[in-house]
């Protein structure tokens, strides 16, 4: 049986849980695979320097410390957080959820590891 696969590529990869919504009742989604790469660019930031670069624009004291504005720092527990997202939602439909999957795509051997 022919089926399309729908793809929604963004920085990081990270799970838009509004669009997965609504594309589930638009088009009756079966199954959900949450994809990340290697070498993403979402893993090579250093993050406290970007905190000190946002608080430079501003006059104001920001607290920044436990906002990594999407950045990777375990690819793995990344792809494991946005199925985790996903499967605990109370919006998501009970019969998606067993079927949600992460995996991280190696881009120099082009394999799929599954880790969710």
């Amino acid at each position: 049986m022919f089926t399309e696969a729908l793809v929604s590529r963004n920085a990081g990869g990270h799970v838009k849980l509004d669009e997965v919504l609504i594309l589930d009742d638009f088009l009756g989604l079966r199954e959900i695979m949450v994809v990340q790469h290697t070498d993403c660019g979402a893993t090579h930031f250093d993050i406290p320097k970007f905190h000190q670069t946002l608080k430079r624009r501003v006059s104001e004291d920001l607290d920044l410390e436990n906002n990594n504005f999407g950045f990777i720092s375990d690819l793995k527990e990344s792809v494991r957080k946005e199925v985790h997202l996903m499967r605990q939602s109370p919006l998501m439909r009970q019969e998606i959820k067993d079927h949600i999957f992460g995996f991280i795509f190696d881009i120099k051997t082009g394999l799929l590891e599954q880790v969710a």
